[in-house]
């Protein structure tokens, strides 16, 4: 390839996604190591030569591996908003690196960490690729012995269904104070219209999917909720988001959402022996 006269055998890529895919509000941020930009894969990828690329040496095991994209820190840019601390939805991330001859897809994972000034280099921000065989070492082959629920709430397993109870709704953001307590505008009347806990341990979620827990709502003051995580400046008031109720994982919050046959905890069921899994 050559760029302004000079002949370069190979340049790096990188690709940050997110929000839905089929969605016109996704966005990316793609960049090239090399000195002009490069456009591929129906994308451009702006030029920054001081972006720096580390991949794992070895991809073929179940270990959790690491990939790190160094780039500058921009005031107000993606660097910036990456690694201020405040929640975001999952990022994607493809590392490849573009020859002569062909494109090399080298990983594939997601934003895990971020990290400011690493190893006491100013002025830049490392971000940490996990690849999707970070879970791995998470997975057990029986149930927990406690009393939560394994399910997730309105996921599979779980017997609650969205479309019942008035479990999701849309909401309008009043005002957000310097606590992380959020209030809204609810025009439906659906919000102070259910029992006490029922949006508690729900979530708050934008239109690119990112979404913050509550951590506290009471019927006594309904448009207030106390957010587990403080809202990115994108949250302001007039946006608006989705309202998803929410569930403990306890029996009696199973009962609650009419959902105490599809509730999984208190050791109701063991695995059938699998000799494939036991130890002679």
């Amino acid at each position: 390839m050559t760029f302004s006269g000079t002949t370069i055998e190979s340049v790096g890529l990188v690709t940050f996604e997110w929000g839905p895919s089929n969605d016109p509000s996704a966005h990316d941020h793609n960049l090239s190591d090399g000195p002009e930009e490069v456009n591929i894969l129906n994308k451009k990828f702006d030029s920054e030569t001081r972006m720096g690329v580390e991949i794992p040496t070895l991809t073929v095991g179940i270990e959790a591996e690491i990939a790190k994209v160094t780039i500058p820190l921009v005031a107000g840019g993606f660097s910036d908003r990456i690694s201020d601390g405040l929640p975001h939805v999952e990022i994607n991330c493809q590392i490849m690196e573009l020859t002569t001859s062909q494109l090399l897809h080298h990983f594939g994972g997601y934003v895990v960490q971020t990290l400011r000034n690493p190893r006491n280099k100013s002025g830049l921000v490392e971000i940490r690729i996990g690849s999707p065989k970070i879970h791995l070492e998470n997975r057990r082959m029986g149930r927990h012995a406690n009393f939560e629920c394994d399910n997730t709430f309105m996921g599979n397993g779980c017997l609650a269904r969205p479309g019942t109870q008035n479990k999701l709704t849309t909401v309008t953001i009043d005002s957000i104070d310097t606590f992380g307590t959020l209030t809204i505008f609810d025009t439906s009347g659906v919000v102070g219209a259910v029992p006490e806990t029922h949006w508690e341990e729900g979530w708050l979620k934008d239109e690119l999917g990112l979404q913050i827990r509550v951590k506290s709502w009471t019927s006594n003051s309904p448009l207030r909720f106390l957010l587990a995580d403080f809202p990115p400046p994108t949250w302001k008031s007039g946006k608006v988001l989705t309202l998803v109720a929410g569930c403990n994982r306890t029996l009696t919050k199973c009962r609650f959402w009419n959902n105490e046959a599809g509730f999984a905890g208190l050791m109701v069921d063991s695995p059938a022996y699998n000799p494939y899994w036991e130890a002679p």
